[in-house]
């Protein structure tokens, strides 16, 4: 069995000023989902997102800060929940997007 708790996504900026759209499959979901974040930003990706990412019904499943920073040619990504890190990754501007590869953080004992 394949774990769940990683994944890719591709975010490309958004027609409207201030949003970002969302391309993105983990093991288990049989098809790629999409969806639309709206953040403040002034350098591209870069920036804090108010995300909320739907399950395979369309329907909200759950809302998160996600929290874009850039060194150099790398971005660096944290997904919070009720303010505690949830998710983090890494990724690179490919094209027109920002092509990255996250997973589930989690605290070995």
């Amino acid at each position: 069995m394949i774990p769940n708790d990683f994944g890719v996504c591709v975010y490309s900026l958004g027609k409207e000023p201030g949003t970002l759209v969302a391309r993105w499959l983990k093991p288990g979901l049989g098809q790629p989902y999409s969806g639309t974040e709206k953040a403040e930003v002034s350098d591209g990706f870069v920036g804090d997102f108010d995300i909320t990412y739907c399950g395979e019904d369309s329907m909200p499943s759950a809302s998160f800060l996600l929290r874009i920073s850039r060194d150099k040619d790398v971005h660096h990504l944290s997904w919070y929940l009720e303010g505690v890190l949830h998710s983090s990754g890494v990724g690179f501007i490919h094209g027109n997007d920002l092509v990255i590869g996250y997973r589930k953080y989690s605290i070995t004992l």
